[in-house]
């Protein structure tokens, strides 16, 4: 098999040629010329293309080309299939919402909104005629075109026309992916479904014979607007860029180009809306992902999954998305239960003896050992806390959270538990201040290994434990600046900050040599090892299959994560 890969359109292109012809290779080297001249035709960004001619033109009547004539008729005929939710006359939207250059081009942050004129409404696309022998187009003054995903749609579908002579052909056109027909032993095509908040992993993989497969998403093309986030899928009904909690939609259909248009509606529509759109037309099977995370199959999806769904209910969803959901507590919470704590243990060191006086000699006699209990006991109760988000985070990695006790309960509880193990390690740390005999001051608590008077090293060790679980809890609140690949880098410390935890407890609890504390230390440490264990051999076995796969070039899947619309 021969395949090329190339920037075109704003987008990362892949063609193949199932064959080992010579004249394949030969042809497979043209791809990317024609993209160089279908962009040269209609793109919008190149002041001298042809679209760009056409829209300073508005208001006349031009003659055009086959290649925009067509365009502009394959845009128009999706406006009237999509009773207007898709439609090639939202440039003037589209600079309104910031979207005024090349993408790659665009800053983070751009310039405070604007107001398209009235006589540029995303519905004068009615008014656009056409003569089609003479290819004259005559645009309404005021009306100006863009022809975004239905432009790369239509390549897809031209490029895979004149490559199917030499042999089975792909070509995906920036996630607009369309396939001639089945490959030359007969086989499907493998389309890898990539995860729009970790485009690394995949959600599903699809087998196709032939026809068009598209994706279409708010992850990637957004940027902000004077504080609001925005992105370049805009409502026509509105004029805004869409307000949908579909975050990416996946749409197979007879071609490329019906895909691309089938795909913009499921997404402007919304999941349920769009769902029943879906499942109303026969000819069309989709994959929409939540916003929240949470997926949604059509009923015809079924038909091209590589393998059946199990009948679990739990099982009929992909793995939880992590990257796109919100912390369990406001930060404002979290900081009110720690300086809670704070508050507590100041009552328990100050208060108490005073309000309760048979408390008295045990906090503050002779030999005292309230403060003692209550460090021990808090010290447990922390690290049982601890060692429950840890499990929690391992079973949603490792996919197990959704057979118990669910994606989204897991990664609750990996939140709660985390911030409530830190809670009362807090408070583990600040009623030593009361113990005669540690004799700690709050400079040895909060400065690791500055305290010497007790095993310096475990202590030091525990409060290092400390510091790297209260850097992780803060990290949920902290995606928006560090980004979801680093947040998920970020959260290998978890097993540093548990490691050195369980060596503070072994090595430094007065009960290490009890048999429940020696117990309690080997049971949870063995289920985070086994599951950690677990979680390296399942990433092993997708590394090497996917290996394998490429070495003997029995699969060809084609990344949606890598080759989707950039």
């Amino acid at each position: 098999m021969f395949q090329i890969e190339f920037k075109a359109m704003g987008c990362q292109m892949l063609a193949a040629l199932d064959s080992m012809d010579a004249a394949a290779n030969a042809a497979l080297s043209q791809v990317p010329v024609w993209f160089e001249q279908w962009e040269q035709c209609l793109s919008r960004f190149r002041p001298d293309s042809e679209l760009s001619e056409l829209n300073r033109r508005s208001g006349q009547c031009i003659t055009t080309s086959n290649t925009l004539c067509e365009v502009l008729g394959a845009a128009l005929a999706a406006a009237h299939q999509t009773a207007g939710l898709v439609v090639p006359t939202l440039l003037p939207a589209l600079l309104a919402a910031g979207y005024d250059r090349s993408f790659n081009q665009l800053a983070v942050e751009v310039g405070k909104p604007i107001v398209p004129p009235s006589s540029s409404l995303p519905g004068q696309w009615r008014n656009i005629e056409m003569v089609g022998r003479e290819r004259l187009v005559c645009l309404p003054a005021g009306v100006t075109l863009d022809f975004g995903g239905v432009a790369k749609g239509w390549a897809a579908q031209q490029a895979v026309r004149r490559l199917q002579q030499y042999g089975p052909a792909l070509v995906d056109a920036g996630g607009d992916i369309a396939i001639s027909g089945s490959r030359a032993d007969g086989s499907k095509w493998p389309i890898a479904v990539a995860n729009p908040f970790a485009p690394e992993e995949e959600l599903e993989l699809l087998m196709l014979v032939g026809g068009g497969v598209s994706t279409s998403g708010r992850d990637y093309r957004r940027w902000q607007q004077g504080g609001v986030e925005r992105h370049h899928i805009i409502d026509p009904r509105s004029g805004q860029p869409a307000i949908t909690d579909v975050m990416s939609a996946t749409i197979i259909a007879k071609d490329a180009l019906a895909a691309e248009v089938a795909a913009k509606v499921a997404l402007i529509l919304g999941s349920v809306t769009g769902m029943k759109w879906l499942e109303r037309h026969s000819n069309l099977a989709g994959l929409l992902v939540l916003e929240d995370g949470s997926a949604l199959h059509s009923s015809r999806l079924a038909h091209y999954l590589w393998r059946l769904t199990m009948s679990s209910p739990a099982n009929r969803n992909p793995e939880l998305q992590l990257d796109t959901l919100k912390p369990a507590l406001s930060w404002k919470a979290v900081i009110t239960i720690l300086f809670a704590v704070i508050g507590g243990a100041a009552f328990a060191l100050l208060v108490l003896p005073m309000w309760v006086p048979d408390l008295s000699a045990s906090l503050t006699g002779s030999e005292p050992k309230g403060f003692w209990y209550m460090a021990r006991a808090s010290a447990f109760v922390a690290y049982i806390l601890i060692w429950l988000s840890l499990v929690m985070g391992l079973l949603i990695t490792n996919k197990l959270a959704r057979l118990w006790p669910g994606g989204p309960v897991a990664f609750d509880l990996h939140q709660y538990f985390s911030i409530l193990g830190l809670a009362f390690g807090l408070f583990h740390a600040l009623i030593l201040l009361g113990d005669a005999y540690s004799n700690y001051n709050i400079t040895q608590l909060l400065i690791p290994f500055s305290a010497s008077q007790y095993r310096p090293l475990w202590v030091g060790l525990g409060q290092m434990g400390f510091y790297l679980l209260l850097v992780l809890t803060f990290s949920f609140y902290a995606r928006r600046w560090i980004g979801a690949k680093g947040w998920r880098l970020l959260h290998f410390v978890s097993f540093a900050a548990f490691i050195l935890v369980l060596m503070h407890g072994v090595f430094s609890g007065t009960d290490n040599g009890e048999t429940w504390a020696v117990t309690l230390y080997w049971v949870t440490g063995s289920a985070a090892l086994f599951l950690t264990v677990y979680r390296i051999a399942v990433a092993l076995l997708k590394t090497s299959k996917a290996m394998r796969q490429r070495l003997t070039g029995k699969e060809f899947a084609i990344d949606r994560g890598t080759h989707r619309r950039s």
